[in-house]
């Protein structure tokens, strides 16, 4: 199994135009391995037409969000032709918390009641939607004032089932986030060091909405969002982001990031003890898509393409920006993979890697940084742990139709900011992607159907931010309210 992963590592690096100089692992004998164990199939869903199947679990209903083709064609490049479906999500409500990690090492919390507003479609965008976010006081302050809306992005769904019961419990529905936030600054109020610099701080992330098995009750929801250390949020070069800062600028905050986390009881990583193994981050199976638009100003979905051989795997591990003292709860990885399908009679593989190099900080390209675990048993939580990602990807968007390819004018670089989140669950529910509902084998015990159960889920975006001298053009840069044009889902097997 791992030499097969590896085979597939060096040839999709094989196929970049540049060499990277900061060396992938050479010795992955510690990743997990196992026997894939063969199972009848047990169809599963609710009336929807899956991989060709009808999918039955009496008394549960589950959702296609109609972004695959069923059964999958083998084509790309098409725009979504299915009716799409994905929840027109109301207000909800987490008991969050407001956290500023300073120097991988101490968590300053504050309590937050925090709210996501209604979903609101965006534009042209299948997949685009804004929502409100404010949040309440809780004794210590009132973080967010009026006004702060942030875009987002749908991702995917997916279905959680208990692994010690067989029973499915919920279908979850992630949609990344990003936007400018505004800070409350009265007196007392607690706000990110460059604000009186920069002025609103970009914060990028996720949100999780869990929909019960059987559609009734309302939905839960568990968030993310990160401010980067400054050397990322304010990297010095105006080319990778909007908020650039020269290091020693009052304000950058090197040593610091802030995060919304929720819903609590949140297990900050400084209380968690040692930071989890970076093993539990790497992907040698995945098994999930690629998703395009044909444009970033008038986006239309494009339909989602299966991967195809793809790893990410870890390389190091340390404390960002300022590289002191504490906790190494930053994960470096290297990323490849690719997607073929076929357009018009034409057969397209395209490959993608993660860009080593660009900055220091990122040697290899991206990184994970761990946060802590929501422990909120009986709300969303159910011992999940958060990660942020940041990262550069090298990729050619498959689809020669697409407008998100070319040079950008302000960027000789050739490359995609990413950015998103992995979730990790500790707990006794696992995932079933939702291509797979029909493969899985519910008969107890369910651990022999394990090659369709995740535990991992890793899903990042490109960003794109509008050109303010010139509407409607878009240049690859992270900040205030940026755009995603592609999007790459990730879930890593359990293996017995």
């Amino acid at each position: 199994m791992l030499r097969v992963v590896l085979r597939h590592y060096i040839k999709i690096l094989a196929t970049s135009k540049e060499e990277q100089t900061h060396e992938p692992p050479t010795s992955p004998s510690a990743l997990q391995s196992g026997s894939h164990l063969y199972c009848p199939k047990f169809f599963v869903g609710g009336g929807n037409a899956i991989l060709g199947q009808i999918c039955t679990i009496p008394g549960a209903n589950f959702n296609d969000d109609g972004f695959r083709s069923n059964p999958y064609n083998g084509l790309c490049c098409l725009p979504v032709t299915n009716s799409l479906s994905i929840p027109s999500f109301a207000a909800v409500t987490v008991n969050a918390e407001f956290g500023i990690v300073d120097q991988c090492s101490t968590v300053q919390k504050f309590p937050i009641t925090l709210t996501v507003g209604p979903l609101t479609p965006l534009g042209t965008g299948c997949d685009r939607f804004q929502a409100q976010f404010s949040t309440s006081q809780n004794g210590v302050f009132v973080p967010l004032a009026s006004g702060t809306t942030m875009e987002l992005k749908y991702v995917r769904t997916w279905v959680e089932i208990n692994f010690a019961t067989s029973q499915p419990k919920r279908q979850v529905y992630r949609f990344l986030i990003n936007g400018d936030v505004i800070f409350d600054m009265s007196a007392n109020a607690v706000f990110p060091e460059c604000v009186p610099v920069v002025g609103l701080p970009w914060f990028h992330g996720f949100i999780d909405y869990a929909v019960p098995v059987n559609g009734t009750g309302g939905a839960t929801a568990m968030i993310g969002l990160t401010h980067d250390t400054g050397c990322l949020a304010h990297l010095n070069s105006p080319i990778f982001n909007a908020e650039a800062l020269q290091p020693g600028t009052v304000g950058r905050h090197d040593e610091k990031s802030y995060h919304f986390v929720g819903p609590t009881p949140f297990i900050w990583f400084d209380q968690y003890g040692a930071p989890p193994s970076p093993l539990d981050l790497v992907v040698v199976d995945a098994k999930d898509a690629v998703r395009s638009v044909n444009d970033v100003a008038f986006p239309n979905c494009i339909e989602e393409v299966p991967m195809g051989p793809s790893v990410i795997v870890s390389d190091f591990e340390n404390c960002l920006c300022t590289f002191g003292t504490g906790q190494d709860i930053w994960y470096h990885q290297n990323l490849a993979g690719q997607i073929s399908c076929t357009d018009s009679g034409v057969s397209l593989t395209n490959a993608w890697y993660s860009k080593a190099n660009l900055t220091p900080e990122l040697p290899t390209g991206f990184a994970q940084m761990f946060l802590g675990i929501s422990a909120a048993f009986g709300q969303y939580g159910y011992k999940q742990r958060i990660y942020s990602i940041v990262g550069f990807l090298e990729y050619a968007d498959i689809c020669p139709n697409t407008l998100l390819n070319g040079t950008d004018p302000n960027n000789p670089e050739v490359f995609r900011i990413v950015w998103g989140a992995s979730t990790y669950n500790e707990g006794f529910l696992v995932s079933v992607l939702f291509e797979q509902l029909c493969e899985i084998d519910l008969t107890q015990p369910i651990q022999n159907s394990s090659e369709h159960f995740t535990r991992l889920l890793t899903d990042f975006g490109d960003s794109y931010i509008e050109d303010p001298s010139s509407p409607n053009v878009f240049h690859v840069m992270s900040g205030g309210r940026a755009r995603t044009g592609i999007v790459w889902e990730f879930a890593q097997s359990i293996f017995e």
